[in-house]
């Protein structure tokens, strides 16, 4: 494999990363860092690798979610229920992303999402479903650092700590067909300033490589009196690459177990009983790299466990798509 090829799947896995680093939609796994080494790297899952000192990565991301929609009257019997139901068809998150090594041993991340929330719909009044259409607009900036403290050529180990925060400009007042602002929880934006801490490790033996990482947000109070409740993210992935010739494109297979726990959801210092939840995905993928420095991929995650509380819509499945080029 050339060295260009070998940056490429640094570079794309980084940038991939990136995106999943994002937004607050609670079913929607937002953008974890994704950092492969020269047998490439998961898609979801962070790898401890980082970008060469002084190389810039950047791309563009799209992520599809799939999820339960609720008929009017399955939301009106939730609504009884005091579950505090909506519904929507599917949430599409394009994301741009960056990513440039500051170090050797260093790199710096942020991912820009647009959340497209389509036929939101939600009860009020216990007996009338309101659609509000589509909910979209700019997401919240995250800024990501990766700092790998250990390196063992010999046996082919890498541990990184991760560290960053989410920033507050996303779109935080989007409003329904009647004028009125929608809860924070439905923002493509929080208005929230919520620090970022993980770490990661990655082994590899010849051709494969195996990932671990987990990353935690804690959630602080933002728009409209609300905390949107702490995340962790964690993800195991399993990385094969076909040997192929110095100077060729090279193809990286991939399987990843990727979980999301949202906590609930807190207004005006009040719980509410009825969002949050846990979800795993099982997602196979693909990458393919070129010796130009560029890469494209693909994964499909299948929510095999989603334990969502109260009337949360589960997720069915999720994709995820996207190119990068290292410069």
């Amino acid at each position: 494999m050339s060295n260009r090829t070998y940056l490429c799947a640094i570079a794309s896995a980084i940038t991939v990363g990136a995106f999943i680093i994002g937004n607050n939609i609670a079913y929607a796994h937002h953008p974890s860092p994704a950092f492969g080494g020269d047998t490439g790297g998961p898609i979801s899952t962070i790898a401890a690798a980082t970008l060469p000192q002084g190389i810039l990565s950047a791309g563009i991301d799209l992520q599809y979610i799939d999820i339960d929609q609720f008929s009017d009257e399955e939301l009106i019997a939730r609504a009884e229920a005091d579950l505090d139901p909506h519904s929507a068809d599917y949430v599409l998150i394009p994301s741009l992303g960056a990513a440039y090594g500051v170090t050797e041993n260093f790199t710096v991340s942020l991912s820009l999402p647009y959340v497209l929330q389509d036929n939101f719909r939600e009860v009020h009044h216990h007996d009338e479903v309101e659609n509000q259409g589509a909910i979209k607009g700019f997401g919240d900036l995250s800024v990501l650092g990766q700092y790998r403290f250990f390196e063992d050529a010999a046996a082919q180990i890498e541990v990184a700590l991760l560290f960053g925060i989410k920033l507050p400009t996303g779109n935080a007042h989007e409003k329904t067909p009647e004028g009125e602002r929608l809860e924070t929880e439905h923002q493509p934006g929080s208005g929230s300033w919520d620090p970022m801490v993980g770490a990661t490790v990655t082994k590899r033996f010849g051709n494969t490589s195996i990932d671990a990482s987990f990353l935690y947000t804690i959630a602080t109070e933002g728009s409209q009196d609300t905390t949107l409740g702490d995340r962790f993210f964690y993800g195991l992935g399993v990385t094969y690459r076909p040997e192929a010739e110095i100077g060729e494109a090279a193809w990286d297979l991939i399987l990843e177990v990727n979980g999301e726990h949202v906590d609930q959801t807190k207004v005006g210092g009040v719980v509410e009983q009825h969002g949050g939840g846990h979800i795993i995905y099982l997602s196979p993928g693909v990458r393919f790299n070129s010796p130009n420095a560029w890469a494209a991929y693909l994964s499909v995650g299948i929510a095999v466990l989603t334990d969502m509380n109260g009337a949360e819509p589960d997720a069915n499945f999720r994709v995820l798509a996207g190119f990068s080029k290292a410069f």
